[in-house]
């Protein structure tokens, strides 16, 4: 199997928005089960050998314990240090899954309350418990949503090699399903005017109290996803600045985009996507003055 699998949106656009929000249930274990980090870096899911696992989380009861996302077989693991509860991933409507899930922890005693509803998403009004839809699941689509994530991963990691100033891990930002790091200038920003679609204005500004350069993949952008890069606050001239061919400025959202496409079908995607990323931090770096000395040769 090639290490950048095809994965039309329209194939399993129905699977991703149900993905997405399992992925919300579980992800907010996250924000109550461990300490709260700048920037929101305690939130991401990362991966795992087959999947994508939360950090270690301390809930009362259980005490500590933490949830893998298996996208092999297909199941969610819940482990604490003397027990285990497993539930299925499989066509079925939302609040089913929520049920089974919630279920699993109660009876491990991990007792723990999250926001029950989803974030991030057009429609958040339908709480998790509640939403009879969002059934669909392609095991195979997922399969491969993982596997290119494993490939993204890879380069973001290499990437972030040569960058010796504050700087996040890659993770999968459940919110609105983006796979991302970002790298920070050590400069605060101004306050964020906030705004973004079901997020509250605190969390942004939490998220962009420094200078960042941000960059990641979203799995909904174009016929295939796609790769972004964008700087908050925005430079002048960031926009005019020389990127690698297929490389396109998006007005409404303020970014560069890559398509995973052209990444993909190249003849070295590693490297393409490598010159993406380098471009863009190069064009944040200079258009915003950022300080010499946070970047070295890459290993």
């Amino acid at each position: 199997m090639t290490n950048w699998p095809e994965l039309i949106v329209d194939d399993w656009r129905e699977t991703r928005d149900g993905l997405q929000l399992r992925l919300q249930i579980i992800g907010k274990l996250t924000l109550s089960g461990t300490a709260t980090q700048n920037h929101w870096w305690h939130v991401p899911l990362r991966l795992s050998p087959r999947g994508l696992r939360t950090p270690l989380l301390t809930t009362s009861g259980a005490g500590e314990f933490d949830v893998e996302v298996d996208f092999i077989d297909h199941h969610v693991d819940i482990t604490t240090g003397s027990d285990s509860r497993r539930v299925d991933l499989r066509a079925e409507p939302l609040n089913q899954f929520y049920e089974s899930f919630t279920t699993a922890l109660a009876e491990l005693d991990i007792q723990v309350e999250i926001l029950a509803r989803p974030v991030e998403v057009p429609d958040p009004a339908t709480p998790f418990a509640q939403d009879t839809g969002h059934a669909a699941y392609d095991p195979d689509s997922v399969h491969a949503f993982w596997r290119l994530l494993k490939s993204i991963d890879a380069v973001f990691d290499s990437f972030g090699s040569g960058f010796v100033g504050k700087q996040s891990r890659p993770g999968l930002w459940w919110g609105g399903l983006d796979y991302a790091a970002a790298r920070y200038s050590g400069r605060p920003a101004p306050q964020h005017p906030g705004g973004a679609p079901n997020v509250a204005d605190w969390v942004m500004r939490e998220g962009y109290s420094h200078e960042v350069a941000a960059y990641g993949y979203f799995a909904d952008a174009g016929p295939e996803g796609a790769f972004y890069a964008y700087t908050y606050p925005g430079p002048d001239g960031y926009r005019d600045q020389p990127m690698p061919a297929g490389v396109e400025w998006n007005d409404e959202l303020g970014e560069w985009l890559l398509s995973y496409k052209a990444v993909r079908e190249s003849a070295d995607p590693e490297a393409t996507l490598h010159a993406f990323l380098t471009a863009a931090h190069q064009a944040a770096a200079s258009t915003a003055a950022w300080p010499a000395d946070t970047s070295r040769a890459n290993h």
